[in-house]
């Protein structure tokens, strides 16, 4: 049983597939270098190990918040999944510092499908669903949110049923990162033309997987260094430098390979100059200060 249990917590772990020890190979490694009678464990039984030791984690995390004495906050974030599905999720992240340890803790307790439409009722619910699952209710100090209409809704439905310490005065705290990536991604609308013009070559080489092979092939064939493409995301700030940044250091290789295609493009020298200029006024968002916050969204989420 000691095995199947450490099985369990290394697949849950390292997110792998219940079947990673249901196949012939792998017994055959275990039998051969580890363990001669290891008998070998099905996707199911792994499956059933695995719920089993989440509910048991699970039960004793509500026990403890149980007899938790302190203040707890909350961080939350939906998104759709970007396989054009139109599934959406919601994630609760708790976070706390023990009393006695006075170290820094944090636990996903809530990971669910979420249905359209979003409003501010349904989030409300599934927060409150949540809190009063693991008997946080009336310990909680703040939940962090972006700035989503129904997510300050939410907040106020929230207030009203938790009502929070100080009245409320710190119960909302705005995601810093969706903070500055608006601020950011508003900056960059001056410059949508030539960002523009980049993303579209981009996505003209490496539209379909025998372009981009071809493309690798070319830059070997030129002796020329090929360097992974960036593409920029909306969600994320520094996204657009590392673009630009990328395709500039392969400028030539790239026109070169793009004007092969026979694909007629506005992509001029002057358009690089500018691109290149534009690039040392978003460096700033890669610096240390937004580097640092970065790391400390990311450690939050």
């Amino acid at each position: 049983m000691r095995q199947r249990e450490l099985q369990a917590q290394f697949v849950i772990k390292r997110g792998l597939p219940f079947s990673v020890f249901d196949n012939d190979d792998a017994t055959e490694y275990i039998h051969g270098g580890l363990q001669p009678k290891y008998q070998k464990v099905s996707r199911i039984t792994l499956r059933r190990d695995a719920l089993k030791f989440y509910l048991a984690v699970k039960e004793e995390l509500i026990n403890y918040f149980e007899n938790f004495e302190g203040r707890v906050s909350l961080t939350s974030d939906v998104w759709t999944s970007n396989l054009n599905l139109g599934l959406s999720y919601l994630c609760i992240t708790c976070h706390w510092i023990d009393p006695i340890s006075w170290e820094q803790n944090k636990r996903v307790i809530c990971f669910t499908g979420f249905e359209y439409p979003h409003t501010a009722v349904a989030l409300y619910k599934v927060i409150m669903k949540c809190a009063r699952e693991f008997k946080i209710n009336d310990k909680i100090l703040s939940i962090s949110l972006d700035n989503a209409a129904n997510n300050g809704a939410a907040i106020e439905l929230l207030k009203r049923d938790l009502k929070p310490f100080l009245n409320g005065t710190f119960f909302h705290t705005r995601c810093v990162c969706h903070v500055l990536n608006l601020i950011v991604q508003d900056s960059l609308k001056g410059m949508e033309e030539y960002i523009n013009k980049i993303r579209n070559m981009l996505k003209t080489i490496y539209c379909t997987k025998q372009r981009a092979q071809d493309f690798r092939k070319f830059c070997k064939a030129q002796s020329q260094r090929y360097l992974k493409p960036e593409f920029d995301l909306p969600v994320r700030w520094n996204s657009t430098y590392k673009m630009l940044k990328r395709a500039v250091l392969q400028k030539e290789i790239l026109m070169e390979y793009y004007s092969l295609l026979n694909i007629e493009h506005n992509l001029g020298e002057n358009d690089w100059d500018i691109i290149e200029h534009y690039l040392d006024l978003l460096k700033c968002f890669i610096g240390p200060l937004f580097f640092y916050l970065e790391c400390i969204i990311q450690r939050a989420h």
